[in-house]
């Protein structure tokens, strides 16, 4: 029978009314496949997920399909933002073995979990004539399927042992670079267009106008074109062209909460604010329909009219809602040169900043007429790591727009989290109302790296007192002493540990782990936190190969660890103050606000309960402590 009308996962739900008989991700099942002697299919997607909806409809409910997968297999079906993990392992046979990868992610495996084949989407004869072919094998010779298995993931294993050792020294040279870049259009050189945050995070530090001229080319089409929902607010997953004109619709809050840090970062050092307008739309999209207690985790990119019907208009419908003169404005104001209908329907486009009466009617207009379109559905399920990320996109948007609102949304979010999710130094990723979801290290890594984000606002003491306790844990049950890594999870029922250096759409975890790593050691001067993130740095840096792009957050880490930073603690500052002193350095890294007396080293005898003070140090001193930013600003300076 079909296990997942009892799921939680609005994923699985999605699948609860297929014949075939789906089983979770457990151990019970993975027994049952190996007592049976059953190859396993293992379906992993999200609920966002397009070509998700397609093979769901397509292929999961015929009754064929079925009657081949219940009889002669064990069906697994996984929603990767609750395991992560399995995902994780999977989609690396996937990119090893094909080049290239996405959702649904099909495979199919041993009964003891090895996998023999992947794939992403399969129209119903592709898939029955698969299934088909893999069951004729083993019943024929079984042995022989688990050697060929075997044998290709020792070939895997052995090409990941091939490494160079290059990329802390190209990491800011041009021509190492530039072959990875899209010149023309931004980001990278793709034919699809991924935001990639980490990439033009990094970048945008380097003095080099050229990596400037690529950064702002990069957010300029980020922000003006199709990834970019220009009357809601928020960004959608990806483009499928290189021109950034259509997007795959769905929105995730992973995507949006780092691209709210990107530009807001990017607003700090530049003071023209370029990147105002579509920050704020996107925390008030965000808050609108993602925040409940907590941020959501996705919009559909389908409602029931299908993909991206919500969020585009039919030319009937700008005829007859539209004048002559207002069609002409909303092609000047909406409509590129090079831009054309999608399946005879307009997606929106246009210089976010250009503003005037008539765009604002227009915009009126359009979001009446969307209001209209059948909505499509959120996926209300809050992932740890997730609100982690919008905790530091809210903080970093607070200082850099000086909005003291953010910054207080920012802790009611992250005290929610401290609620819902830590248990001791338990991190659960996903908490339902029947059951929890234990974190992975990614979910350990982005809270401690939100609790340490907070501390530069507000108590600084409290929430890094917590960092410090769930870093001892991620040490005593992640590290892997052998690899120098930490392991993604403690999953033991997957055929291999995973260990993630590879910054994809989120930075890696075991890179914000060596982030945390630096910052706890420059705050309590611990020396075993230095020395495991030193003994990772090593180990990336034989990891690199040849694409930069997927070591981007390392560098970044890397680069602002490299050298002395000043840090400030300051004491019965106002959140203006705050946001006048990062302004002026141009940095949202290295403050701290205490509120109260704290033990750590770098604030132990720094509160003082009456009056203002601002503490400016470097590796092992502090200068006496100063009342006005003035001062601090020029000690800072002696620092570096």
């Amino acid at each position: 029978m079909n296990e997942l009308k009892k799921a939680e996962s609005l994923y699985l739900k999605q699948h609860a009314k297929n014949p075939i008989h789906w089983k979770s991700w457990s151990l019970k099942t993975l027994e049952s496949a190996r007592q049976q002697d059953k190859l396993i299919v293992l379906s992993i997607g999200y609920a966002a997920c397009h070509w998700c909806h397609v093979m769901e409809k397509e292929t999961f409910t015929d009754p064929n399909v079925a009657n081949l997968m219940n009889s002669q297999f064990i069906s697994i079906k996984v929603d990767r933002e609750e395991h992560p993990d399995v995902d994780h392992v999977y989609m690396d046979f996937l990119l090893e073995t094909k080049g290239n990868g996405g959702w649904p992610l099909n495979c199919i495996l041993l009964p003891d979990g090895k996998p023999i084949y992947a794939g992403t989407y399969f129209k119903k004869d592709q898939w029955i004539q698969l299934l088909s072919r893999f069951q004729f094998l083993y019943n024929e010779n079984p042995q022989k399927l688990k050697d060929i298995a075997l044998d290709v993931i020792e070939q895997i294993e052995f090409q990941n042992e091939t490494y160079s050792t290059e990329i802390f020294k190209v990491q800011e040279d041009w021509l190492e670079w530039v072959k990875f870049l899209d010149l023309e259009h931004g980001n990278l050189n793709y034919a699809q267009k991924f935001p990639m945050p980490t990439v033009p995070h990094f970048l945008m530090y380097i003095q080099d106008d050229r990596f400037q001229h690529h950064v702002t080319l990069s957010l300029d089409a980020i922000v003006n074109r199709g990834l970019y929902d220009h009357l809601d607010g928020g960004f959608f997953r990806y483009c499928v062209d290189r021109e950034w004109h259509i997007p795959h619709f769905e929105k995730m809050l992973y995507d949006n909460a780092q691209l709210i840090s990107l530009l807001s970062r990017y607003d700090l050092i530049h003071p023209n604010k370029k990147y105002k307008n579509p920050v704020f739309d996107t925390i008030s999209f965000l808050c609108k329909y993602f925040y409940t207690s907590l941020f959501a985790s996705s919009i559909d990119a389908d409602n029931v009219e299908g993909e991206g019907k919500y969020y585009t208009f039919s030319q009937q419908e700008i005829s007859d809602n539209f004048s002559k003169v207002e069609q002409e404005y909303f092609q000047s104001y909406f409509i590129s040169s090079v831009n054309k209908p999608w399946e005879d329907r307009w997606h929106l486009h246009g210089d976010v900043n250009q503003v005037s009466k008539e765009k604002k009617k227009i915009k009126q207009k359009l979001s009446g007429i969307r209001a209209t379109h059948p909505s499509p559905a959120i996926d209300f399920k809050q992932i740890c790591s997730w609100n982690s990320l919008m905790v530091i996109g809210l903080v970093d948007a607070a200082i850099a727009y000086k909005n003291e609102q953010w910054a207080k949304q920012a802790e009611i979010v992250l005290q929610k989290m401290t609620t819902i999710f830590l248990d001791d130094t338990t991190i659960y990723r996903v908490v339902y109302n029947h059951n929890k979801k234990e974190g992975c290290l990614e979910d350990y890594a982005w809270f401690i790296a939100a609790m340490i984000k907070m501390g530069s606002i507000h108590c600084s003491g409290h929430y890094f007192e917590k960092a410090i306790n769930l870093v001892e844990s991620v040490i005593n049950d992640f590290f892997d002493h052998e690899k120098k890594l930490f392991r993604y999870s403690n999953e033991q029922n997957l055929y291999k540990a995973k260990f993630e250096v590879e910054d994809q759409a989120i930075p890696s975890s075991n890179s914000i782990m060596a982030q945390n790593l630096l910052t706890l050691y420059e705050v309590t001067r611990t020396e075993k936190y230095q020395e495991l993130a030193i003994q990772m740095f090593d180990v990336v840096a034989e990891k690199a190969k040849k694409w930069l792009p997927n070591y981007s957050n390392w560098m970044h880490v890397k680069r602002k660890f490299g050298h002395s930073n000043p840090k400030i603690v300051m004491c019965h500052v106002d959140f203006p103050t705050i946001c006048d002193l990062i302004h002026q350095i141009k940095s949202l890294d290295f403050t701290y606000v205490l509120e109260k007396e704290v033990s750590i080293t770098l604030f132990k005898g720094k509160y003082n309960s009456k009056n203002r003070n601002i503490f400016v140090c470097g590796d092992q001193y502090c200068f006496e402590p100063v009342k006005s930013i003035k001062d601090a600003i020029k000690l800072c300076d002696e620092v570096i």
